[in-house]
C-alpha cells in the first residue's frame, strides 16, 4: 500500500486517538459562536498505518500526545497501545493492551 505524505502549512492541532491522527483547526476550536457539533464535524482523522511522512511547515502547529503511546506490532500487522504501570517495588512494567 502507498503511504501518504501529510503537509501542514497552516496552524493546526494534531493528536492521536484510536490509532488515528486527529487534525483540528485552531480558529474553529477557539470560535465561541460555534456549537460543539459543528466543531466536531470539522475534525479530520487519518489512520496511522496510512501515513508515511508528516511535514510540519508552520510555527503554530500544536502536537499533543496521549497517555498511552502506540507502536507497530509487526507480528500481528497492526498497531497496539501500551500502558506503563509502576510497581510498588519501584519496577516499571509495560503492559500491552
Amino acid at each position: 500500500m502507498i503511504k501518504k505524505t501529510l503537509c501542514f502549512s497552516n496552524p493546526a492541532y494534531l493528536s492521536l486517538r484510536d490509532a488515528q491522527l486527529v487534525i483540528k483547526l485552531p480558529e474553529v476550536e477557539k470560535a465561541a459562536n460555534l456549537t460543539e457539533d459543528i466543531k466536531k464535524s470539522t475534525e479530520v482523522t487519518r489512520p496511522i498505518e496510512d501515513i508515511g511522512v508528516v511535514v510540519l511547515d508552520h510555527k503554530q502547529i500544536t502536537i499533543t500526545q496521549g497517555r498511552t503511546p502506540i507502536y507497530p506490532d509487526t507480528r500481528r500487522g497492526d498497531w497496539r497501545e501500551t500502558q506503563s504501570v509502576d510497581g510498588c517495588d519501584g519496577t516499571d512494567n509495560s503492559l500491552t493492551l
